[in-house]
């Protein structure tokens, strides 16, 4: 089964709020939960429904259902996605020898494509809003 695959059946099987409620995450009646990032005392992480994924407000952290779990279980891609077929039921083909071949021909063409950077070196934006670049980083480029 391909990795994308994989990633794109649990963005749409599992929403954030209810890997987060299966994981102890406590969440307020607007979707918003104490960061798990950061460890923040205040409820700044919004958890968006569907497969919109989270963003804390304070430390600027976002990802989705597998960056949730990866996040709070302290673990990999490959022990997440294993969690949450386990939690959630969702009954993946997690072969893992595929996947290793799979992943080392995707490094292989990132090492031959540039490694995911354009041609000044800059790496290219993620799935995450903001590219991982710190807010005042990104007020100071744009001016605000």
């Amino acid at each position: 089964m391909d990795v994308q695959y994989i990633a794109d059946r649990i963005r749409s099987d599992v929403p954030v709020i209810e890997a987060a409620r299966a994981l102890g995450i406590q969440i307020d009646h607007a979707g918003r939960c104490k960061c798990f990032v950061h460890g923040g005392t205040h409820y700044n992480c919004k958890l968006y429904p569907g497969d919109r994924g989270f963003y804390c407000f304070t430390c600027h952290a976002s990802g989705g259902t597998i960056d949730l779990v990866k996040q709070v279980n302290g673990c990999g891609f490959m022990d997440a996605v294993r969690w949450i077929d386990d939690t959630f039921r969702l009954g993946l083909d997690l072969d893992e020898k595929n996947w290793r071949s799979r992943e080392r021909n995707a490094a292989r063409y990132a090492r031959r494509n540039g490694g995911g950077r354009d041609n000044a070196g800059r790496k290219h934006r993620g799935a995450n809003e903001t590219g991982g670049i710190p807010q005042r980083e990104r007020d100071a480029a744009t001016g605000v």
